[in-house]
């Protein structure tokens, strides 16, 4: 999404993670070929926090390249954190 009403020439395409490089590529391509846009991009370039080594794409700019494919646990994702049992009571209490 975008404030700007006619979206064109120089285009930074950013993501936190390129996992197996699968959106990334997708979303290059989309991006290309969506009617608004077609003729009026420049350049795209690419930038992630985190690239795995699987990852089939490579970006522009990354803050870290990773020699493995951890699973990487966002701040923002507290049910990684949470365990069954304070799921069950807290959904038991909603009935």
């Amino acid at each position: 999404s975008s404030t700007v009403q006619n979206l064109g020439g120089n285009l930074l395409l950013c993501d936190d993670l390129s996992d197996t490089g699968v959106t990334l590529t997708r979303s290059v391509d989309w991006l290309k070929k969506y009617p608004p846009l077609k003729g009026r991009i420049k350049s795209i370039k690419t930038a992630v926090l985190w690239k795995k080594a699987k990852s089939t794409f490579k970006p522009d700019f990354c803050a870290v390249t990773l020699k493995n494919n951890p699973w990487i646990v966002q701040p923002f994702e507290r049910y990684e954190e949470i365990r069954i049992n304070e799921l069950i009571k807290k959904h038991k209490n909603k009935g």
